[in-house]
């Protein structure tokens, strides 16, 4: 067996943080939402970039994308290299509250890439609702927010949303998620 790091240019990692999935078609990749085909990617090619510059109105680039970054309006204008916005966010000192807004597809996404799950489908509910996508290798999951990689679960006594907070705390997906029980605790005792 091949492994796919070897085949393909950038991780699937790498490739998910833009949105895009391999298809199994060689290097091709294909957007979650906006179904977007690249192949032949090239080292020089960064994949947001590419994502902003071929299909600038798909909801996945405009959640991602900073407000006011990229306007249709400047076709000439180069969109910033994902680099460029983790610098920038680096140097902000404000305190922002982590709030997710997830797209509905992504969750409908999620729930798909468990249909080889070798679990029960109660467990696989648990681990869409924790933001675990499946890898296909055996009980393997991934966190597309913050990359964080587990296997081997126990299904009596592993709850996918409490592994995700304990082992990735800083992750937008888990901070969304605590914010959100945090404010519907607020409104039960209100």
């Amino acid at each position: 067996m091949i492994s796919s790091t070897n085949l393909h240019k950038y991780s699937p990692n790498e490739m998910l943080a833009a949105g895009f999935i391999y298809i199994n078609r060689g290097d091709t990749t294909r957007c979650i939402l906006c179904e977007l085909e690249v192949s032949e990617w090239t080292f020089d090619m960064d994949p947001l970039t590419i994502h902003v510059e071929r299909s600038p109105l798909c909801t996945f680039v405009q959640n991602w994308l900073p407000l006011n970054k990229y306007k249709q309006s400047t076709p000439l204008q180069s969109p910033p290299k994902l680099d460029l916005f983790i610098r920038a966010s680096k140097r902000q000192k404000t305190e922002v509250k982590p709030i997710l807004y997830e797209v509905d597809r992504f969750k409908h996404i999620r729930y798909r890439s468990f249909y080889r799950w070798p679990q029960s489908t109660v467990f696989c509910s648990r681990m869409v609702e924790a933001g675990f996508f499946s890898c296909n290798i055996e009980d393997r999951v991934i966190c597309m927010y913050c990359d964080l990689i587990c296997q081997r679960w126990n299904l009596e006594i592993d709850d996918p949303s409490e592994v995700h907070k304990i082992l990735s705390p800083n992750c937008l997906f888990v901070k969304s998620i605590s914010h959100c029980d945090a404010s519907q605790d607020k409104r039960i005792v209100s």
